[in-house]
């Protein structure tokens, strides 16, 4: 009996969410190489699209390598802004770093991630943004782990975002894993 209740409990706190990329979206082929990687850098629309065709916003799903500073104000601010920047764009100024910049009218938001913080990766012509999160407190315990993968296809980035946390809250197992996909516009140059 206290198992299947302990089962019960733990159905009830785990949660799963998968979706899948649409075919629809085009064939992604493994392109390799500096060619590869510069083919992801350029402007694209910060309002995309999921695989149901809801809107979801690019410079949010990036931002686990900014810093919106720690007073409440002024994190309201930050996100505030990233969701209205019309463009996002992905710059490689060498294999060492790479810049994203959120932009608007009267919005310029910018960070970093870095390869020697072991913050992204290039492989297989995906583009890998990855960030780990470990936390403890008296009455917690926990790991997650993130990452979102980048790849051109056309005129779009595709961009797959996977999240998954595991932790111990008050002596209870509880877990989530999300798999989520999006497709960003490239940017029509500017004139």
């Amino acid at each position: 009996m206290l198992k299947g209740l302990l089962v019960v409990v733990i159905c009830i706190l785990c949660g799963c969410h998968v979706e899948k990329r649409p075919q629809t979206w085009g064939q992604t082929l493994p392109e390799f190489g500096a060619q590869a990687l510069s083919a992801i850098e350029g402007e694209y629309s910060n309002i995309g699209e999921d695989p149901k065709g809801n809107k979801v916003t690019f410079a949010m799903w990036l931002t686990m390598g900014a810093d919106p500073g720690s007073d409440l104000n002024a994190k309201k601010e930050f996100y505030r802004e990233l969701r209205d920047a019309s463009v996002v764009e992905l710059r490689l100024p060498d294999e060492d770093k790479i810049t994203v910049v959120a932009k608007g009218d009267n919005i310029h938001k910018e960070w970093s991630f870095f390869k020697n913080l072991n913050q992204y990766e290039f492989k297989n012509g995906v583009l890998r943004i990855q960030w780990p999160l470990s936390g403890s407190s008296v009455n917690a315990v926990g790991h997650a782990s993130s990452y979102i993968e980048i790849q051109r296809v056309g005129n779009y980035l595709i961009v797959h975002k996977n999240s998954t946390w595991v932790g111990v809250m008050l002596l209870v197992p509880a877990g989530e894993h999300q798999s989520l996909w999006a497709r960003f516009a490239l940017s029509p140059p500017k004139l």
